[in-house]
């Protein structure tokens, strides 16, 4: 794995664990972006360890735990959403918690 994609899997990971103390628009859009910012990584071929996969796992695992709050606080992050692929599920938070496994099944 690059150090880039170290770096940002880092910086999503502490996002995602302080996810619940966030109240400003911007930290929550900021949360979803590094999370592109990762997967364009592994689509250009950029690898993950097994740790590090489990890590980006667990913090995948954050966001999903917070979608409630999330789609409550914030319901215009997910408003214009349509345009966004579905194998980037955490942008189609506001449709339930099933957004990242239909998007895993059909990867």
């Amino acid at each position: 794995m690059s150090a880039s994609l170290a770096r940002d899997l880092d910086v999503y990971a502490a996002m995602a664990e302080k996810m619940h103390l966030y109240d400003e628009l911007a930290e929550v859009e900021n949360v979803l972006i590094w999370r592109d910012v990762i997967q364009e990584r592994i689509a250009a071929g950029e690898r993950l360890s097994d740790v590090e996969e489990r890590e980006l796992e667990h913090a995948d695992d954050l966001l999903v735990a917070q979608r409630d709050r999330l789609v409550r606080r914030f319901p215009w992050v997910f408003e214009n959403s349509a345009s966004i692929p579905r194998e980037r599920w955490w942008w189609h938070l506001d449709e339930g918690p099933q957004v990242r496994d239909e998007a895993r099944r059909a990867a």
